[in-house]
């Protein structure tokens, strides 16, 4: 259940119990993110500086949350670029930059962690937009090992 009051939204999250974030957190999908066809905003949960991890919690679902990561925080491979077309969806300006974000699978084990890198996230903070982009990469990337600390990526 969703309230909002005063530019705050309240949300109850299975994971985090009762939230309240700046509405203008809410990150929107105008595409849903696969298999989640009825889910279009979402909110980060955590914040960079806490841990490389963070929350994208769905706002319609209190009990649907991923684990996400910065793209930059897991892997030393460039992203790249999205499609020109995503870049305007996104509402995009000048020199404007997406945040960058791949879906973590938590294994039973640490070493069975994989990323996402075949269809990383692409988040526009000024425009609350958000879109998952397919890359044109190896389909191996969608579970690629998520490198543990001590290791060599």
């Amino acid at each position: 259940m969703v309230k909002q009051e005063h530019g705050q939204i309240s949300v109850f999250s299975a994971h985090f119990g009762r939230l309240s974030v700046d509405r203008r957190q809410v990150i929107h999908f105008n595409v849903c993110l696969p298999p989640f066809n009825d889910v279009h905003d979402w909110v980060i949960i955590g914040t960079r500086a806490d841990a490389p991890f963070l929350w994208l919690q769905a706002l319609s679902q209190p009990a649907l949350a991923l684990v996400v990561a910065s793209w930059e925080c897991v892997t030393d491979t460039p992203c790249p670029a999205p499609p020109r077309p995503v870049l305007q969806e996104l509402l995009l300006t000048g020199g404007e930059v997406p945040e960058v974000y791949v879906v973590v699978t938590i294994g039973e084990r640490p070493q069975d962690t994989t990323i996402n890198l075949l269809a990383p996230l692409f988040i526009a903070r000024r425009s609350r937009l958000g879109r998952q982009v397919v890359l044109d990469v190896d389909t191996a990337a969608a579970r690629t090992p998520l490198p543990l600390y001590g290791q060599a990526a």
